[in-house]
């Protein structure tokens, strides 16, 4: 029990250790060397509990997606008789909460941010699996709340609105970019941006023309 219990302690601290060193240097930027270093344990740890560098890459992405689908429900823990406005709703609160956690350490989302950004070969997979997820789910609420007037284009258009208003807001609250001046949206919760961009998006939605071809 006891050894399991330091061996439990040892991957945890390889993981965080190795976490925000592939967060600011990336995968290729980090050494075995740094890393044992950081968590102060011996350098054979990683072969032996992630057998490398690669499986502690990818233990650490996995970790960190883990910790945040058990801590925040993409679906918002809606019930499937929810209106479909309503489930875009809690969608967007929780897929803003995902994306801006002020609670949970800086690095598991800077760690994400840069494998979206720059993908390795090693967690491509990880990462994709998960915004294919979160992707089909809001693809779902919005040809709900459209019905068949809206076409793949503008389905997938709205899509990418919507993530995209709430990864900026999640961006600039976890940042304050000092080129912007709008200091009064810090003041804001994500509670209260979610329910702007939900607002803002299904009004897009209802009012969108039947579907045309892109370009046209």
């Amino acid at each position: 029990m006891v050894l399991q219990q330091q061996e439990h302690s040892t991957r945890q601290r390889l993981i965080e250790a190795a976490g925000q060193l592939f967060a600011e240097k990336g995968f290729n930027g980090t050494s075995i060397r740094q890393v044992c270093a950081q968590a102060k344990v011996n350098l054979s740890a990683v072969d032996y509990h992630f057998g490398g560098k690669e499986g502690l890459y990818a233990s650490t992405c996995i970790y960190v997606l883990d910790r945040r689908n058990k801590a925040i429900p993409l679906d918002g823990g809606f019930r499937i008789d929810t209106s479909a406005s309503g489930r875009l709703r809690a969608f967007i609160q929780s897929y803003m909460a995902r994306t801006c956690d002020l609670k949970r350490p800086l690095w598991e989302q800077q760690l994400i941010h840069r494998e979206m950004m720059n993908p390795t070969p090693i967690a491509r997979g990880i990462i994709a699996s998960t915004m294919s997820e979160e992707v089909q789910t809001l693809k779902a609420i919005i040809r709900d709340i459209a019905g068949s007037k809206m076409d793949d284009d503008q389905l997938e258009l709205c899509v990418l609105s919507i993530m995209g208003q709430c990864h900026f807001h999640a961006h600039y609250r976890r940042y304050k970019a000092t080129g912007l001046q709008w200091p009064h949206l810090l003041t804001k919760t994500n509670k209260d941006i979610a329910e702007h961009i939900s607002r803002f998006s299904l009004a897009g939605i209802q009012s969108a023309p039947p579907g045309t071809a892109s370009g046209s």
